[in-house]
């Protein structure tokens, strides 16, 4: 959903954007109630230099934290 915000209402190049989903694999709060679902709904920003390869992890498809 932020991409497409940033796409469609900024005008962002498509290929200036990567997208990774954490989803299970991150979470901060345990899924049990809805409290610790709305922690676990979250987005993170990183702004690079363009063509930079930082964060490598990123491209592993690993979910790091900023």
């Amino acid at each position: 959903m932020v991409k497409n915000y940033l796409l469609l209402k900024h005008g962002i190049e498509p290929s200036r954007l990567t997208t990774l989903n954490c989803d299970a694999r991150a979470p901060i709060a345990p899924n049990d109630t809805e409290e610790g679902r709305a922690f676990n709904r979250r987005v993170y920003g990183l702004l690079t230099e363009p063509d930079s390869d930082y964060p490598i992890n990123l491209k592993d498809g690993i979910c790091v934290e900023f």
